[in-house]
């Protein structure tokens, strides 16, 4: 042993001895502790100057924060502060509903959520995130002097456009609803179409910022219990820094991301998602974005259409077995080209032979390229009338032209 140093401890060379599982346990008191500090900084305590410069350094800084000192009757000399946004709150229930009692009011602070105030979701919230979350979404805060938690009342007001016929999946017979960007109205139509208390909705946010609502709903006792838990799971793990709408969530949960079939359905139409909804999938309803996911979506779920509901049986079969031919020609077809004039030439009569390879004499790219690029001007045809207002029959029509030309 070197002079000058302390003889070494015992257990201290000895991997998981005293040393490491005291160090061990120092950590998971600190983080304790830290977790414990934390919990306590974001407390509310009832002390209304603190909260009132704590708001007006934070939040209140913005000019469409309101921050107002009320004369309540109950608490005088003392004052109530009030806390809204103004534009989010509606100005209408924050003054007949809640300001006009309070200035009568002789009950305690306590008992204003069950005999003072008017609107119908009000709620306590003992946390400084909670109630600045409720405040930024459009909630209106009432802090009373001695009061250990502060009530969050209901007035927000929600924009919203009305009910419109659908853009991208319209139909001939049936209903012509669709969603639209508020997810509490989302949930509504749902009900509406679905009177049974067997409907559930299971709420989340999403989003480190800009916190999400995402709704996810299903009928108790037809879906399976283990989807439901699955997709809520999977909904809970994200980690998203700003908004996301439905596209995006669903590349985050689905099953196989790279694979070329999509295992989550979008759709606007409140009947569609009613369907699916009867036959124990899950619809997820996301905030800001008018059209909902459909899990879990198989392949034959995209050759259904909302017309399929509103025919006969005897139309939408034929309906269905001609998709089905045109699906198996898209798939087959091409392939079998290819492979008769390209790889098994002999397996053509002579004369279908010669008619083929004289067709692609003087071309510059083989047949296979040729197939592979064909569907791509149609792909790109037929988007237009789905983000466009009009449809676009002579972009079409312009190709056709071009494809039939003569070669020169």
């Amino acid at each position: 042993m070197a002079p000058g140093y302390p003889p070494a401890l015992p257990g201290a060379s000895i991997p998981g001895g005293p040393l490491t599982d005291l160090r061990n346990r120092l950590r998971m008191a600190a983080g304790a502790l830290d977790t414990l500090l934390a919990a306590l900084a974001d407390r509310y305590w009832p002390d209304l100057d603190a909260a009132y410069q704590r708001l007006a350094a934070g939040i209140g800084q913005s000019p469409d924060v309101l921050l107002r000192w009320l004369a309540v009757p109950a608490v005088t000399p003392a004052r109530v502060l009030l806390a809204a946004v103004d534009g989010l709150a509606d100005t209408r229930t924050l003054d007949q509903d809640v300001i006009a009692p309070l200035l009568r009011t002789h009950h305690p602070p306590a008992e204003w959520g069950e005999r003072v105030l008017i609107p119908a979701r009000i709620t306590r919230e003992t946390t400084w995130s909670g109630l600045l979350q409720a405040l930024a979404g459009g909630s209106t805060l009432l802090l009373a002097p001695g009061l250990p938690f502060g009530w969050v009342v209901d007035t927000a007001r929600y924009r919203q456009r009305s009910v419109q016929r659908p853009l991208t999946e319209r139909s001939v017979h049936g209903p012509e609803d669709t969603f639209n960007e508020v997810v509490l109205s989302q949930m509504n139509q749902l009900r509406q179409r679905l009177a049974d208390p067997a409907l559930r909705f299971r709420s989340l946010k999403l989003g480190r910022w800009q916190h999400t609502r995402v709704a996810v709903a299903y009928l108790e006792g037809v879906a399976n219990p283990a989807l439901v838990e699955t997709v809520a799971a999977r909904l809970g793990g994200l980690d998203l820094a700003g908004h996301a709408n439905a596209t995006q969530i669903a590349g985050l949960i689905r099953d196989h991301p790279r694979s070329i079939f999509p295992t989550i359905r979008s759709t606007e139409r409140v009947d569609i998602a009613v369907q699916r909804l009867l036959e124990g999938k899950v619809v997820i309803l996301v905030d800001g974005d008018p059209f909902v996911l459909i899990a879990p979506a198989p392949l034959a779920d995209f050759y259904r259409t909302a017309m399929d509901y509103a025919d006969s049986w005897a139309d939408t079969t034929v309906t269905r077995a001609i998709r089905l031919a045109g699906w198996a020609m898209a798939v087959y077809l091409p392939a079998l080209f290819v492979a008769l004039t390209q790889v098994n030439p002999d397996l053509l009569a002579p004369p279908l032979y010669m008619l083929t390879a004289g067709a692609f004499l003087g071309l510059a790219i083989p047949p296979i390229w040729q197939c592979s690029s064909a569907s791509s001007p149609w792909r790109c045809c037929g988007r237009p009338p789905c983000a466009c207002p009009s449809p676009s029959p002579p972009l079409s029509a312009s190709w056709g032209r071009l494809w039939s030309a003569p070669r020169w």
